[in-house]
C-alpha cells in the first residue's frame, strides 16, 4: 500500500475458496501427469476437482482516497477503471478481453504479485453490472500451468482434466464450456455456455490428447498490463 499524496486503494474482500487443482501442458495426457497428482485417483475424484475454485459473487471491495493522510469515505468499486486502480496499486496485472457469447469486455485480474510475466496460474474474472452496482466476480481459476485464451475462450486445463470456460450471456457466472476428466474420460464439449448444447465426450486418451494439442497448446497467454505503482 502506498502513501501520501496519491490514491491509496485498500481492502479487497473475496469469497471463500472451494478447492484448488493442478494443471499441465500435455503432449500425451497419461504420461505427463506429475507423479504427486496421480497418487490416488479415487481420493482426487472425491475432491470434485476443477480449476474453478470460487463461486460467482458481487464483489464487496472498496477503495479509499488518501490526501495528506486524511481518509475519506470508501468508494464502491463499480467500474473497471476503479478496479484497475486497485490492481495496479497492489502491483498485480490485468487484461480486458472479449469472451465468446458475451457482448461486453471482461476484466481478468492476475493474482500473482510483483510479476512482469505474461503467464498466470491464478485469475479472477469480473464483469460490470452497471453504475452504482458492485463489480461481479464471475469466477476464480487456479491451476499449476498457464491459463490461456483463444477466440474468446479461456483455457484452464490441468493434469487431471481438460477445462475451458465462458461467461454466461447475462454476465453473472463463469461456466465450463468443455470439460473432460482424464481419470474416467467422462466429459463433454460445447459451442456455447449453455448446458443445452453440450455433447458427450466419447473418446479416451488419444482423442483428448488431440483436443489439447489443437486448442490449449496453441492458445495465448493474456496480454497483461503490469502493476507499476511507485514505492
Amino acid at each position: 500500500m502506498k502513501k501520501s499524496g496519491v490514491k491509496v486503494l485498500a481492502g479487497i474482500a473475496t469469497a471463500g475458496m472451494l478447492a484448488v487443482t493442478g494443471a499441465s501442458g500435455l503432449q500425451t495426457i497419461a504420461w505427463e501427469m506429475p507423479t504427486e497428482i496421480t497418487e490416488s485417483v479415487e481420493y482426487k475424484m472425491e475432491e470434485n476437482d476443477s480449476s474453478l475454485i470460487s463461486k460467482a459473487h458481487d464483489e464487496t471491495y472498496k477503495y479509499y482516497v488518501c490526501n495528506k493522510k486524511i481518509y475519506k469515505d470508501p468508494q464502491l468499486v463499480d467500474t473497471f477503471d476503479k478496479a484497475i486502480n486497485v490492481i495496479i496499486t497492489n502491483r498485480e496485472r490485468y487484461a480486458l478481453v472479449n469472451i465468446k457469447g458475451y457482448g461486453k469486455k471482461v476484466l481478468i485480474h492476475a493474482m500473482e504479485e510483483n510479476s512482469d510475466s505474461t503467464e498466470t496460474h491464478h485469475i479472477k474474472v469480473y464483469t460490470e453490472q452497471g453504475k452504482g452496482k458492485p463489480l461481479r466476480m464471475v469466477g476464480e481459476l487456479k491451476t499449476n500451468m498457464a491459463i490461456k485464451i483463444k477466440d474468446g475462450v479461456i483455457y484452464a486445463c490441468n493434469a487431471r482434466s481438460y477445462e475451458t470456460y465462458l461467461v454466461t450471456p447475462d454476465g453473472r457466472s463463469l461456466v465450463h464450456k468443455d470439460y473432460i476428466d482424464y481419470s474416467n474420460w467422462y466429459g463433454y464439449t460445447n459451442t456455447s455456455a449453455s448446458e443445452s448444447t453440450r455433447k458427450k465426450f466419447t473418446g479416451k486418451n488419444k482423442e483428448a490428447t488431440e483436443l489439447v494439442n489443437k486448442t490449449y497448446k496453441i492458445a495465448y497467454n493474456f496480454n497483461f498490463a503490469p502493476g507499476c505503482a511507485s514505492s
